[in-house]
């Protein structure tokens, strides 16, 4: 198989590399999570007829 090609090669990542991954992942898992909370948060408003007095949303 290594002859023909159909090999590839696998690189393990350093510890510290493993590190950044989980904490890029966490970012992003947050983001998304206060994404969420806001629609959430808006969506009650919304339905109580609340509005935020301005032009732009509150966020």
């Amino acid at each position: 198989m290594l002859a023909l090609g159909q090999i590839t090669e696998v690189r393990v990542p350093t510890r510290e590399q493993e590190d950044l991954q989980d904490l890029s992942r966490l970012r992003a898992t947050a983001a998304k999570n206060l994404a969420h909370a806001c629609q959430y948060v808006n969506a009650i408003l919304f339905r109580h007829g609340i509005r935020y007095p301005k032009e732009t949303k509150w966020t």
